[in-house]
């Protein structure tokens, strides 16, 4: 997959790890359909996707929540932004800022690619997202 190959090359080559990193989300986040809507700049995305993220939660979970349970789903949800906006920004600085990117960078961009793809299979477990 994209995120194997990201983890694979992150050390020789950072910065195709790290568009591969960007190209698996879009297509992870489109197959749990959160879709990015036409000409939406990314930072806003990731706003829209932890939203979209702590409504679905929800909705699996429909019985009223307990204080710890709804500070959980806040925190995965917060999470969740905090990682989606590290892939994004790295994909902008190598895409629109012309800037090397480093080992450690791509390492920490697939860290949190692969923590968004966990995310997303918990929510998704039975989905066509790939393992």
């Amino acid at each position: 997959t994209l995120l194997e190959r990201a983890k694979l090359i992150q050390e020789n080559n950072p910065a195709e790890s790290i568009l591969c990193c960007y190209r698996a989300l879009r297509l992870l986040l489109i197959l749990a359909r959160m879709e990015r809507r036409k000409n939406m700049e990314l930072l806003a995305y990731a706003s829209a996707v932890s939203h979209t993220y702590s409504e679905r939660l929800h909705k699996k979970h429909p019985a009223p929540l307990t204080p710890e349970e709804e500070a959980l789903y806040t925190e995965k949800s917060e999470k969740l932004e905090q990682d989606l906006r590290l892939v994004f920004h790295l994909y902008y600085a190598l895409e629109y800022g012309n800037c090397p990117c480093s080992p450690a960078e791509a390492a920490d961009c697939t860290r949190a690619a692969t923590s968004i793809h966990a995310a997303l299979k918990e929510l998704h477990p039975c989905s066509l997202l790939p393992k």
